[in-house]
């Protein structure tokens, strides 16, 4: 008996359900083997699961079989089985042309092609491949079609991403955090955080985090490019890429779109952050001199660490501050946040509660008012459809009007987004911040050199030394914290005006987001902290560092 082998293909599940699939297939072919006496050696099976990288390897290993192996005969059901274009042909014909014992058997289609075979056979064959071809080509223009649809109703339609999970049918699938206990979303959301902060490498996150449990399938350090490419991916604030062109994602994103722009600031600018030091000073980078603008170094002499001006640019400064001086300076300074007196804690603390109450409030009202307009885009869309379908508008003026709708629809999609994540946070991070600061002296005293750091260069800003003084800036809103601190109610008559004027405004005292009313007591809590809407950074800073405090933030819930 002459030695043959089978390929069996399945490309779509659809040709699968049709009656294409590889048991169909397989029992045709062995029947085919059994009326004409052949000894199958072996079956080469492609799934419809399988990537167009695995087919072509699949059909590249049963050539070499059969060359290795002196196979003489290939049953395959019909030609699309075996090949789609004309490079697999030549292959093929190749094989074919090396051995007039050859024979390739399309079992379906009653077709045997070999060395001698008819030219009748053969240009049955050149039609049935050049047949396949065009069905390949345009299998693959409406794929192309689809992932591109796909992209546009704002859906990625690519491989998977770290930290998400794909939910729903074949075709239909989208994506979803993925909130098991191994997922990696909890690292990456910390990858982007540490490095959008400062003072990490990549190389040090992927330590700091490899301590934590993220580590490769393999149980080892995920290689730095790894890292490189999350952080350098837009998927996880809410947008992605596909074909060059950037679209607005319906998934929910890990990270905030400001953490993301800082963390490609710092990309940038790597080679220079990434800069490895004999030794780790406190206060290395965050100094400069007050005379002449240039860096302050550090040293250590007779154990103890030195500041001073690296003399880059003409200067009279010649001091050199011990670590301890500065340090003992930046202590005063974060004591000055705290606040003693009792009337303006409480002030604070029945404002926020209120404050919180009030946000939650407005947050159902504007999240059913967003919903709703949600659901009349979606009836205007449908309606577009049906119109186009009974041909009652054309296709120039439906394309129009659906972009339109689609923009309307994606805008009012952020702002839901943006509402689920903001609207009731804005209490919630003043109180955080509020916390920080009360316990920020005992906090910095007691956390670790790159904690230290980060403390520092969230409360202050633009520090600097003048003959062995420190002197600075809080940056917002610690600034309003310590105006808050040094208020004196007890002073005069007309501050404790102001203090009654404030409690009086306090349940108008809610951040501005999108169409919130004004009002005299807004323009107060902008004052109070500078800002509507705290950036997503201070926000994730404050949570963190509120977190580490020995002054809990629930405070000012009670």
């Amino acid at each position: 008996m002459e030695k043959a082998i089978i390929y069996a293909r399945v490309s779509t599940k659809e040709q699968a359900e049709e009656g294409y699939s590889l048991a169909s297939q397989i029992k045709l072919l062995r029947d085919y083997v059994d009326k004409n006496s052949l000894d199958v050696v072996r079956e080469f099976v492609i799934p419809e699961s399988a990537s167009g990288r695995q087919e072509r390897k699949t059909f590249k290993e049963m050539m070499e079989y059969c060359k290795k192996r002196g196979i003489s005969h290939i049953l395959c059901e019909k030609v699309d089985r075996i090949t789609r274009n004309l490079q697999d042909a030549v292959w093929i014909d190749g094989w074919l042309q090396d051995n007039q014992e050859r024979r390739i058997h399309f079992v379906k289609q009653n077709l045997v092609i070999h060395q001698n075979a008819k030219s009748y056979e053969k240009f049955q064959w050149d039609i049935y491949v050049v047949l396949a071809r065009q069905y390949s080509n345009n299998l693959s223009e409406e794929t192309k079609k689809g992932l591109v649809e796909k992209a546009e109703e704002g859906w990625y339609p690519g491989p998977n991403k770290c930290g998400y999970v794909t939910v729903g049918d074949r075709g239909h699938k989208v994506w979803e955090i993925d909130r098991s206990a191994t997922s990696e979303a909890p690292f990456i959301f910390k990858a982007f955080t540490l490095y959008s902060q400062g003072g990490y490498t990549i190389s040090t996150i992927r330590d700091k985090l490899f301590k934590e449990g993220w580590m490769s399938p393999s149980g080892g350090m995920l290689p730095r490019a790894s890292i490189h490419t999350v952080l350098s991916d837009p998927f996880y604030c809410g947008k992605f890429m596909w074909n060059g062109k950037e679209y607005e994602g319906k998934h929910e994103p890990i990270i905030h779109e400001e953490t993301f722009a800082l963390a490609q600031q710092k990309l940038k600018r790597q080679l220079k952050n990434g800069k490895v030091r004999k030794h780790e000073f406190l206060y290395a980078g965050l100094l400069h001199c007050a005379s002449c603008k240039s860096s302050v170094s550090a040293e250590v002499q007779k154990g103890h660490t030195y500041y001073r001006c690296t003399q880059y640019r003409p200067c009279k400064e010649r001091k050199c501050v011990r670590e301890e001086a500065i340090t003992a300076q930046i202590i005063h300074a974060l004591d000055a946040l705290r606040i003693i007196h009792a009337d303006v804690t409480d002030w604070l603390r029945r404002a926020l509660k209120e404050c919180h109450e009030g946000e939650k409030h407005y947050h159902a009202r504007v999240m059913k008012d967003l919903t709703d307009k949600l659901t009349k885009i979606k009836a205007r869309i449908d309606l577009l459809y049906d119109d186009r379908a009974d041909k009652r508008i054309d296709k120039e003026f439906f394309e129009e009007r659906l972009s339109q709708n689609r923009r309307q629809q994606q805008e009012v999609i952020r702002k839901i987004a943006r509402h689920k994540e903001a609207a009731i946070n804005y209490a919630k991070t003043a109180s955080d911040i509020l916390a920080v600061s009360q316990g920020a002296r005992e906090l910095f005293e007691r956390l670790e050199l790159k904690d230290k750091r980060d403390l520092f260069k969230f409360i202050l800003s633009d520090a600097r030394l003048q003959d062995g003084t420190l002197l600075f800036a809080y940056n917002a809103p610690f600034n309003k914290v310590h105006e808050i601190a040094t208020f004196q109610p007890q002073d005069s008559r007309e501050n404790k005006g102001v203090l009654e004027a404030l409690w009086g405004a306090r349940s108008a005292m809610l951040p501005g987001l999108d169409d919130f009313p004004t009002g005299e007591a807004i323009k107060f809590f902008k004052q109070l902290f500078g800002i509507l809407e705290f950036p997503a950074t201070t926000a994730e800073q404050a949570e963190r560092f509120a977190a580490m405090s020995l002054y809990s933030s629930s405070i000012f819930f009670q």
